[in-house]
């Protein structure tokens, strides 16, 4: 995993994702919100399959991107949230039968050198 994008289970938050991405630049660089992991649904990809090997079905919505913009400043972090529940279809449920393995990847944007694809995955146990 990279050091530039880390992502762990929000603990002040039930099933949150909480993402933190970090420049290596050396002056303040602009993004566009939606470029970020949590700026819109289609900029990480999230896979949630059960421990007998089926996968939990995605929500589908429309995201349109967003012309706002973010500014990071040199070697400094932005973080945010992605709300799991909203992502995947009867997440709650299939929690109370398995442990749920959660996949993600994500392209950073060129414009803060770091790796250009970082991804992982996070345990989300049981619900029991």
């Amino acid at each position: 995993m990279s050091p530039d994008v880390h992502a762990e289970l929000n603990s002040q938050k039930a099933l949150s994702l909480h993402i933190t991405l970090r420049s290596n630049v050396d002056k303040s660089v602009a993004l566009y919100k939606y470029l970020l992991p949590w700026g819109n649904r289609n900029s990480i990809i999230l896979i949630a399959v059960a421990s007998d090997g089926r996968h939990l079905e995605r929500t589908v919505g429309i995201d349109d991107p967003s012309p706002e913009q973010v500014i990071i400043e040199p070697g400094k972090s932005l973080s945010g949230d992605i709300d799991l529940y909203k992502r995947f279809a009867g997440l709650q449920t299939a929690l109370k039968k398995s442990d749920i393995l959660l996949f993600w990847a994500y392209r950073s944007p060129a414009d803060l050198r770091v790796a250009e694809w970082s991804g992982g995955w996070i345990l989300l146990p049981q619900h029991k």
